[in-house]
């Protein structure tokens, strides 16, 4: 998500009004109201949202956000601290439906609906359904690289190319719920394991 702000500002200010009216944050008062937020009133707020919360995210305004952050860092901005970042073995299998992939022709068509059939050709030599247990599993594998596990490392290149500290982890540990509900390494499964917590 560092590289995909959007410069949408109307809609942006919509959403934040949204927000601010299920947060009991209106009028006049509203920004006041808003920033005396705890994070557990924000949570509440934002599930109170509904599937409004889905429009929630960066807004290059021009402002507060001037560019992606991930544009920043390729510019090499960003803070100079030591970074960790990782991913795990599946992070795509949480978000995409068993039922939704059945067979070959369904994954050529996810890949077609997700990056177009320009690139769906050059995708299926990296990741053909024969390879993988079945193509549910090859479009999970997809997924879960292009959103999360080749965006980290390009972050993680761009803050250390710097000579700023940082290291990657990779966690293939498949947790008992995994196992149940056959989603392997999924998305956040590592985060009891990095925090030492499940909040």
């Amino acid at each position: 998500q560092l590289d995909v702000a959007t410069e949408r500002q109307p809609p942006a200010t919509q959403t934040g009004a949204t927000f601010a009216r299920h947060a009991g944050c209106a009028g006049p008062e509203a920004s006041e109201c808003l920033r005396a937020l705890t994070p557990d009133q924000i949570l509440v707020a934002v599930e109170r949202m509904g599937d409004d919360a889905a429009a929630l995210g960066l807004v290059v305004d021009g402002h507060a956000l001037t560019q992606t952050p991930m544009a920043t860092m390729r510019a090499g901005g960003g803070a100079r601290v030591p970074l960790i970042a990782g991913t795990v073995a599946d992070e795509g299998t949480i978000f995409l439906s068993q039922t939704l992939i059945p067979d070959e022709e369904a994954y050529h068509r996810f890949l077609d609906d997700t990056f177009g059939d320009v690139v769906t050709p050059f995708i299926l030599v990296l990741y053909p359904a024969r390879d993988f247990e079945t193509p549910w599993h090859a479009a999970a594998a997809v997924f879960g690289d292009a959103l999360f596990t080749c965006p980290t490392r390009e972050v993680m290149r761009a803050h250390t190319v710097r000579g700023n500290p940082g290291w990657l982890y990779y966690f293939g540990h498949v947790t008992g719920e995994g196992r149940r509900r056959g989603l392997g390494a999924y998305h956040a499964s590592e985060v009891p394991f990095v925090f030492g917590t499940n909040a």
